[in-house]
């Protein structure tokens, strides 16, 4: 991991020694809209805080495919992609909102169905954290990620906190509907019915056609349903809790259709993928004059590169965020509430630990019911899920002298004047730590595969030539030839004996294409 850190602050970028933190965001972040892999260009959203000789962090946010089927499996990942891929890079040169970058990239990118973005990543020589840092919060493109490179020492003044920045909690708005509609029960349901919630949002980018039911978007957490059942909570490393069951006067309490928790999203050395926490499911909400019981936003992702980090005290924080209560005293509200976010990602490549740092990655609190009134008939009614817990990252294959790590799933939603009943809402499951991790870094500088091409032609007599191809190449290798003579004739080999049947000039081209296409 030492040669890591030596590989990142070696870049073509002045150092700036810094003395007071003056923003709590030091990254800029932008969305990728197209990939030209054979120029080593990518085409951005808005190039505008980007320049040459730039640290830059390409990231994925999304692209996982799940089983889309409406059986308890929906929500399970058949395939990452490219989801999670991640490395630094430097920005070669820019024009307009085009960004050639130096070195090429050694991770494969989903662009644009993945929702890749480019962040600005600072060189500080020294850094002093004087208030939270923090990052964009993720917008659905862009944000989620803070990136802090500091090439010496790095003191703690202040929280670094990237808690709730990351995936977005399920947010279905209240029908208002005065119709019960019980013993609902199915993992999925369009984003238009009035008889399920919205399910958080995860590594999946979900249709329309999919987006509510009790079924998790992979580790978002699924929806509540009618009539007002509970949303699960969000996953990371570890998995969401289950929302609680329907409302008891329905009948044949308690029926089990509460919103799933997120599936659980494993984290390998070979695989190197990290990924933001996911969105806690809603809560169903149909009380006229309600409100809508959203889950809690997931934890987003922290990497923080120094030499050395000195402490005083401070935390390094990436939780969930917690639901919204259910209180109608305060908001009119008698639903399903939301389940908790789950934690995000804590990634450190740090030497020298100095003075107690605490880490924390914990997934939120699902969302509690504070009222209970059976006599008017309507009972128990479902609470949130907890969200599962984060993962912590260190560079080190051993735990570092004092750090401390705590990455606990969050607590249940529970019915506060039913003497804290959770009525079948459960806690996300704790997080895990993890050792030896690289960050990967781009140090191979890019050139094209194919070099250059070139023709001979040697004449036969006045309109007859043997045309012959020569392809140079960096890299890989050629595919194939395709010759366009100018009179409408074409040839798909290396060389080429072409008769030209009438007189004239005509413009011989010669496409070479390799093995990236």
């Amino acid at each position: 991991m030492k040669n890591i850190l030596l590989l990142l602050f070696l870049f073509n970028v002045p150092a700036i020694q810094i003395n007071a933190q003056t923003s709590v965001i030091v990254n800029t972040y932008t969305p990728v809209l197209a990939f030209d892999n054979c120029g080593n260009k990518i085409v951005v959203e808005d190039a505008s805080t980007f320049n040459a000789g730039d640290t830059v962090l390409l990231i994925q946010m999304k692209g996982a495919v799940i089983d889309s089927s409406n059986t308890s499996v929906f929500g399970s990942i058949t395939d990452y992609k490219n989801a999670g891929n991640y490395e630094m890079n430097i920005v070669k040169a820019k024009a307009g909102n085009t960004i050639e970058l130096k070195n090429n990239t050694i991770r494969q990118y989903d662009v644009p169905l993945g929702r890749v973005q480019l962040i600005r990543v600072p060189y500080f020589q020294n850094y002093v954290v004087t208030d939270t840092l923090t990052c964009l919060p993720w917008d659905g493109r862009k944000g989620g990620v803070l990136v802090l490179n500091v090439a010496n020492t790095t003191t703690m003044n202040a929280d670094i906190n990237v808690s709730g920045r990351g995936f977005r909690g399920g947010s279905s708005k209240n029908s208002f509907s005065t119709t019960l509609t019980c013993f609902e029960n199915d993992f999925t349901y369009p984003a238009s019915s009035i008889r399920a919630a919205d399910k958080g949002e995860g590594i999946h980018e979900i249709g329309f056609n999919n987006a509510y039911g009790k079924g998790p978007n992979a580790n978002g957490g699924g929806g509540g349903v009618g009539h007002n059942s509970g949303g699960g909570g969000g996953s990371n490393a570890g998995p969401g809790g289950f929302g609680g069951y329907q409302l008891e006067a329905c009948g044949n309490s308690p029926f089990d259709n509460r919103g799933m928790g997120g599936r659980r999203l494993p984290y390998t050395l070979a695989d190197n993928k990290i990924f933001m926490g996911g969105g806690g499911g809603s809560g169903h909400t149909d009380n006229t004059g309600g409100i809508d019981m959203k889950g809690g936003n997931g934890g987003g992702i922290a990497i923080i590169i120094t030499g050395t980090l000195i402490n005083s005290g401070h935390k390094i924080i990436s939780n969930g965020a917690n639901a919204e209560a259910c209180d109608n005293a305060l908001n009119n509200c008698h639903d399903g509430s939301g389940g908790g976010g789950a934690a995000g990602v804590v990634l450190i490549n740090a030497n020298t630990y100095t003075g107690n740092t605490e880490i924390e990655a914990a997934g939120g609190k699902g969302g509690d019911l504070v009222i209970f009134n059976p006599g008017a008939g309507a009972g128990r009614i479902g609470p949130g899920g907890g969200g599962g817990g984060g993962l912590i990252w260190f560079s080190q294959n051993s735990p570092p002298a004092n750090v401390i790590t705590n990455s606990p799933g969050g607590k249940e939603g529970v019915i506060l004047q039913n003497t804290g009943d959770p009525w079948g809402a459960t806690p996300g499951v704790g997080g895990a730590t993890t050792f030896s991790g690289e960050i990967p870094v781009a140090t191979i500088p890019f050139k094209p595969a194919i070099d250059s091409v070139r023709i001979n032609k040697a004449a036969i007599n006045c309109n007859t030539f043997n045309f012959s191809g020569l392809g140079f190449i960096n890299t890989g290798s050629i595919q194939s030839w395709q010759w366009e003579f100018g009179d409408n004739s074409a040839a798909a080999s290396q060389n080429f004996t072409h008769t030209f049947l009438i007189s004239g000039t005509y413009t011989v081209k010669l496409i070479v294409t390799d093995n990236n296409g």
